[in-house]
């Protein structure tokens, strides 16, 4: 919402209009995922937990996209129902950061955005 308020983003434009390879269809917007009524799949468990041993070769882009490419259906039509989805926030991150041109962690370390940062 803070993206929205600078002027950055609009809730109301599709996914793809900032995410030009959103696999889910130009109907679904920001809106949609921060209400998790985009129809999005909600694949569990996600087995993202790694040990720390393992995280210098953890790469959270490539297993997210993993993820999304075995789940590319959609589950309902935009607007329709409530479905919550782990992954409206693993996009939504990625708009963040595209957005932004900053990673998500960084953005978290920032004054501005911690309060939002503590909720993950």
């Amino acid at each position: 919402m803070q993206l929205a308020e600078k002027g950055l983003l609009d809730i109301n434009k599709p996914v793809v209009h900032y995410l030009a390879d959103f696999p889910y269809g130009d109907s679904i917007t920001i809106k949609h995922l921060l209400s998790h009524t985009g129809g999005l799949p909600n694949p569990i468990p996600l087995a993202w937990i790694h040990l720390d041993a393992e995280h210098h070769n953890f790469d959270e882009q490539e297993f997210f996209q993993s993820i999304i490419q075995k789940n590319a259906k959609s589950q309902a039509l935009p607007g329709v129902k409530f479905n919550y989805s782990n992954l409206d926030y693993v996009i939504l991150g990625n708009l963040i950061e595209t957005v932004s041109g900053t990673s998500f962690k960084t953005l978290c370390g920032r004054p501005y955005y911690s309060k939002a940062c503590d909720r993950q």
